[in-house]
């Protein structure tokens, strides 16, 4: 997935998850996240960081089409979990990034992966995004050259 596939399923193929991929591909992606949200996971992380800027720049934070890479170093969620974020800027125009998404990967501390140390972290699919950061990530996804995965750091 890191590599720009947008879904990977193993046999047998969950049906759910099927439906998922196929609202993600054929819906225009603010309809996609737009979508009404009926319930909140219980599993909220919460951050604050000084700009979105300086977040990409420390590695911290890293967006994708459809997801973001986060560098977070305890009570990782589990692989799959849905999640509540909230991720707010002290400095910038954009304030706050918060919605639902799923826990893609998890990694549990920084590794080398090709000579690059990769820091810990979790790479987390948007499911949903609170009507506040709609716009402010749609417009980030039109100005910037987004990878079209969920970033691996």
């Amino acid at each position: 997935m890191d590599h720009g596939a947008d879904a990977f399923l193993v046999k047998p193929f969950p049906m759910k998850a099927i439906i998922e991929i196929a609202d993600t591909l054929t819906l225009p992606l603010d309809d996609y996240l737009a979508k009404e949200i009926s319930s909140v996971p219980d599993k909220k992380i919460q951050i604050e960081f000084e700009s979105v800027i300086k977040s990409g720049i420390q590695g911290r934070l890293r967006f994708g089409r459809r997801g973001f890479f986060l560098a977070f170093d305890r009570d990782f969620p589990m692989e799959g979990e849905e999640i509540h974020f909230q991720l707010s800027f002290r400095q910038g125009e954009w304030k706050e990034f918060s919605g639902i998404g799923r826990v893609e990967w998890v990694r549990s501390s920084a590794n080398s992966a090709s000579g690059t140390l990769l820091p810990a972290g979790i790479g987390v699919s948007l499911v949903r995004l609170f009507p506040d950061s709609l716009k402010p990530f749609l417009d980030l996804h039109g100005r910037a050259s987004l990878r079209a995965s969920v970033p691996k750091a």
